[in-house]
């Protein structure tokens, strides 16, 4: 005894097409939270890192290209959000030794001058240590499952707009 079952989905045109149009809104929420949430990191680390101690006080380098955030991908596959710092802000993450390399074997360290033209020399020494201060990595590591969880939220609900939308529409 074989019995042919048969289902009528109503709405279903409009269905397929919210599911289209949730692929596309979901993205663009994800793409847009996951920038925020780069740039909420960023100003973080500013915040607590580069306005002094436990860090360092930047100065300039808390500003501009020093600290970059951005988002890349075209899909839900290949979403990616990247947050860096510049190589002079790397070298106060890992620490460095800076030694002298010309004939004297001496570093020459001058003073700040206001206006043009070099300060006087107020110290010389075989080498310079610039220790370790910012914690960058951890602050990145700490911070990216809360982040990531904003993320795939906006992800969700751009799928229940786009899809109450297209349903939104016969009725």
């Amino acid at each position: 005894m074989s019995e042919a079952i048969s289902a009528i989905l109503v709405n279903g045109k409009e269905f397929v097409e919210g599911l289209n149009n949730a692929d596309k809104l979901s993205l663009r929420y994800m793409r847009t939270e996951m920038k925020r949430g780069a740039q909420r990191i960023r100003k973080l680390f500013i915040k607590e890192q580069l306005s002094g101690a436990p860090g360092i006080k930047a100065g300039k380098l808390a500003k501009g290209k020093n600290i970059w955030t951005y988002v890349q991908g075209d899909t839900h596959k290949n979403l990616a959000g990247k947050i860096g710092i510049s190589r002079i802000l790397h070298t106060h993450e890992k620490g460095i030794t800076i030694k002298a390399k010309g004939k004297t074997g001496f570093l020459f360290l001058r003073e700040k001058k206001l206006g043009k033209g070099k300060g006087e020399i107020s110290a010389v020494v075989p080498q310079v240590v610039i220790p370790a201060r910012l914690k960058f990595r951890q602050l990145v590591r700490s911070r990216a499952l809360p982040e990531l969880k904003k993320v795939a939220e906006a992800g969700l609900r751009g799928t229940e707009q786009a899809l109450q939308k297209a349903l939104k529409r016969k009725l």
